[in-house]
């Protein structure tokens, strides 16, 4: 037996056969070690996906957008145009003590009243008269803006009645400054009342 044992032994088949089982052990550790790291890696990755799936959710910060723009209340928009020809004035020394040479809100107060209405036209009749021209749009606006405060305060209203540049003379809507029969140009239109029309009849030129 112990002769057999060392023929096998002494043999080159034998040798063989020893590196086949090497070899094989060798291939079969290096793919369960292959095998033991892809299944770390698959523990690490499924660990990984539960401890974000655990993770509180982040919720996204409100900021506030600060406007830096001013906003105007409507009541103050409306009250633009009249702030605009109440500037105006500065320019016209001779109507500001219509107003009382006070702030926006007296210019308000003053403005609508109806005997400075009747005052303002005839100021601006008197201009007319003296100089030959009609009034400037600064001056029209200015009236027309007092009768439009007026009216807001009253349910009898007031309005400017245009008269045109052809029509023939007449006596009770026409003041002529001129001889002549047909109005060659109006240089302030005229001033009515729900209860008299024409109370100032216009101021014109005729030919």
């Amino acid at each position: 037996m112990d002769k057999i044992l060392s023929i096998l032994l002494n043999s080159s088949a034998f040798e063989q056969l020893v590196r086949h089982i090497k070899a094989l052990w060798g291939a079969e550790n290096e793919r369960s070690q292959q095998s033991k790291e892809q299944s770390n890696r698959l523990l690490s990755d499924l660990e990984e996906k539960q401890a974000r799936h655990h993770q509180p959710e982040v919720q996204p910060k409100i900021v506030e957008k600060i406007i830096k723009e001013p906003v105007l209340p409507a009541w103050a928009k409306e009250c633009e145009p009249f702030y605009l020809v109440w500037q105006s004035l500065q320019h016209y020394p001779n109507l500001q003590r219509l107003f009382g040479h006070g702030d926006f809100v007296t210019f308000v107060a003053c403005a609508s009243q109806w005997d400075n209405i009747i005052y303002l036209w005839d100021e601006l009749a008197e201009q007319c008269k003296q100089t030959q021209t009609p009034v400037s749009n600064d001056e029209l606006n200015l009236l027309s803006m007092c009768i439009d405060l007026f009216n807001r305060t009253t349910s009898k209203p007031a309005q400017l009645e245009i008269v045109m540049a052809g029509d023939a003379y007449d006596y009770k809507k026409h003041n002529k400054l001129n001889d002549g029969e047909y109005v060659t140009s109006v240089l302030l239109p005229a001033l009515s009342t729900s209860a008299k029309p024409y109370l100032k009849p216009a101021v014109v030129l005729c030919e």
